[in-house]
């Protein structure tokens, strides 16, 4: 069992990782914008973070930005489905090349939540 942070600004995407992280047996924990993230990690241990690229505030690339800084910041999966004027795709290279172990598009099933979760906890 893991203990993931979650991190994303639409509710019904924090519900729906919750529940399938839930049901893998992990412990979750859910912010809704990196800022909020933040406050967790200064004072919380995660053995993965989960985070939306896009979500007002402090988004996820500047989380990844900021956990550069973090020593022994966990592994981060980021998520995206576009947003804003890019492409999913180019923004997921993005945060592969600011930190993330590893990218999630959305929309995306259980199960290929589970798998990505599964490779970067064993690694």
């Amino acid at each position: 069992m893991a203990r993931i942070l979650v991190v994303d600004d639409e509710p019904l995407i924090s519900k729906v990782l919750d529940r399938t992280l839930a049901r893998a047996g992990h412990e979750v924990v859910t912010a809704s914008d990196g800022d909020e993230a933040l406050q967790y990690l200064g004072h919380e241990t995660f053995d993965l973070i989960l985070t939306d690229l896009f979500m007002p505030g402090v988004d996820g690339i500047e989380l990844l930005t900021r956990l550069k800084d973090v020593d022994d910041a966990p592994p981060v999966i980021a998520m995206s489905g576009g947003g804003r004027i890019v492409t999913s795709p180019d923004v997921l290279t993005d945060a592969v090349a600011l930190g993330a172990a590893h990218v999630l598009e959305k929309p995306f099933t259980p199960d290929a939540v589970t798998a990505v979760v599964a490779t970067a906890l064993s690694t």
